[in-house]
């Protein structure tokens, strides 16, 4: 019988990375003019809408989860608009310096309908996230997370992933923010028909990402290209 038990720590010495930060792109999923989650969920569209802007606004006055975690390591947090809806107030903007307003849009398009984002919108999304590593790194961080917030982006990462992988959509796809089991079955639904209308190429990133992507995603993918560069 286990009566006792004694654990001795395994200190690994990493290299040391100061300063860093975690960069955390912004912009919400839309059908039909709403957040897809709020179609999902049967919720109101101008309250989801007003979530996004909210959570931009936690973030920056440090009071949200991920604020939390890189306190505890000494990091920054660098918030990017991509696309929200609300407009952050300009005593937002300035409570930490550390908003940068790249809209591409006001929310993607309907991807059930039709692409989410042109190429050329997906490029430039792209090149906001490369852009804002790019100027991290030339200010000396030397090491960069990355993070996202959007209401309904679970659905076009569900989307890519499935693409990708060539994966089921009952694997791919998950609750979101706990959706009961008919928001699952529509959120499926609208995944199921922006695949077969966009027919995305899973040999072609752009492709992908423009037909059944996030703005959020595209930022998040410059910031790792930059990483690379």
């Amino acid at each position: 019988m286990l009566t006792s038990l004694t654990l001795t720590p395994h200190v690994i010495n990493c290299p040391a990375a100061a300063p860093k930060g975690v960069v955390l792109y912004n912009g919400p999923s839309m059908l039909d003019g709403a957040p897809i989650v709020a179609i999902a969920t049967g919720l109101g569209r101008r309250s989801k809408n007003r979530k996004t802007g909210a959570m931009v606004q936690t973030f920056l006055a440090g009071g949200a989860g991920i604020n939390a975690v890189t306190s505890q390591v000494g990091a920054d947090v660098w918030v990017v608009d991509m696309g929200i809806i609300p407009e952050v107030a300009d005593n937002e903007k300035e409570m930490t310096g550390k908003l940068t307003i790249n809209k591409i849009a006001p929310g993607t398009a309907n991807l059930a309908t039709g692409p989410a984002m042109t190429k050329d919108q997906a490029h430039e999304a792209i090149m906001a996230g490369f852009n804002r590593a790019s100027d991290l790194f030339a200010a000396g961080y030397e090491l960069l997370g990355t993070g996202d917030m959007g209401i309904g982006n679970t659905t076009p990462s569900a989307a890519i992933g499935a693409v990708l992988v060539d994966c089921s959509l009952n694997k791919m796809v998950g609750r979101g923010t706990g959706v009961d089991d008919t928001g699952l079955d529509r959120k499926k639904a609208i995944i199921k028909k922006g695949i077969e209308i966009n027919h995305p190429d899973p040999n072609d990133g752009i492709d992908v990402l423009s037909k059944v992507g996030g703005f959020e995603i595209a930022g998040i993918a410059g910031t790792i290209l930059a990483g690379a560069y």
